[in-house]
């Protein structure tokens, strides 16, 4: 009580009555109010936890979410142009090792296109690799169809009919897409 006299008591209980009934005044301050003093009666250092989180979120919230750094060196066009010719590329990927030149030449070759037969380092092998089996992605009737629906009714995603309704067979895109997939 040496510090502070009974004026200033007095004027700083006021101002907490003041807090208080702004805060009260707030809806659904009551519950947090009672939330507060019950969690500090059980556990204050869950009160002093949830406290600092609650600060920390408010200060990401409302930071900037980058901080653009002024650079304080200037440089000249010529200056510019001159660094741009003197800069060199460096390659993507390391030199490969003679070993790895090996492995790479001694992979396979898929020459044509994929059908049910394909050609390997010049010679004809079924492929086991597509599903291609019976041939239909290599048929011109097949394409010329498959041609047609996609300039009729375009392409998305598949999805029911519900979902993406059913304007009509010439205005919906995704009319023939849904009951394709």
């Amino acid at each position: 009580m040496d510090y502070i006299n009974e004026e200033q008591w007095q004027v700083l209980r006021q101002s907490v009555n003041h807090v208080v009934d702004v805060v009260n005044s707030l809806p659904g301050a009551a519950i947090v109010v009672k939330y507060v003093q019950n969690s500090y009666q059980n556990d204050p250092w869950r009160l002093f936890l949830e406290t600092v989180l609650i600060v920390i979120l408010i200060n990401y919230l409302f930071s900037r979410r980058y901080k653009i750094k002024n650079n304080p060196i200037k440089l000249s066009e010529k200056e510019v142009d001159e660094l741009v010719r003197e800069w060199q590329p460096e390659p993507f990927a390391p030199a490969l090792s003679k070993e790895s030149q090996r492995v790479i030449e001694s992979l396979p070759i898929v020459e044509g296109p994929v059908g049910i037969s394909t050609v390997v380092n010049g010679e004809a092998k079924v492929n086991f690799a597509s599903f291609n089996f019976l041939g239909f992605a290599g048929s011109e009737q097949h394409k010329v169809v498959a041609k047609k629906a996609l300039d009729k009714y375009g392409v998305g995603s598949c999805g029911p009919p519900g979902f993406y309704g059913t304007i009509g067979k010439e205005t919906s895109p995704f009319y023939f897409i849904s009951y394709v997939c």
